[in-house]
This record gives C-alpha cells, structure tokens and sequence, in this order.
C-alpha cells in the first residue's frame, strides 16, 4: 500500500490481508499516510518466503519468454 498525489494504491496483498482483517488494512492505511510508524518486527522466515517467491517468478517468466511470448515490466511502464 502506498500513499502517492492524494490516491492510495493497493496491491494483490492488501486486498488478501483486508480479507484475513479489516483492522490490519486501518493500521496500513495509516502507515501510508504517515500518521503511524510500521512495525518493525518481522518473521525470521520471511525472507526465506521472499527469496522463494522471487525465484520461482522470475523462472517463471524465463518459461513464458521461452515460449515466445513477449513480458512487459510494469515497473519500468509505471514506476514506483
């Protein structure tokens, strides 16, 4: 969740938090704004969690180009 011109952007993992508690999307929303500090614990297996995601997504997308079909990068269209 981010906080940019006025407009709040969600992600696949906010609307799957809200889901699991309405409350935790409050507390993020006022992270965003700036009206509290995030936490700053975090699971020890996290990271782990993470690394694995990022791996499989990029062999993933490896596959796809493989195949010939054509990845665009949104984060190189939109920006952060």
């Amino acid at each position: 969740m981010k906080a940019t011109s006025g407009k709040i952007r969600l992600s696949a993992s906010d609307l799957s938090n809200h889901l699991a508690c309405g409350h935790a999307t409050a507390l993020d929303v006022q992270v965003a704004i700036g009206g509290r500090d995030a936490p700053q614990w975090r699971s020890p297996d996290l990271w782990v969690l993470q690394q694995r995601g990022m791996a499989h997504e990029k062999a993933y997308l490896a596959h796809l180009e493989c195949k010939g079909l054509s990845i665009v990068n949104l984060r190189e269209t939109v920006g952060d």
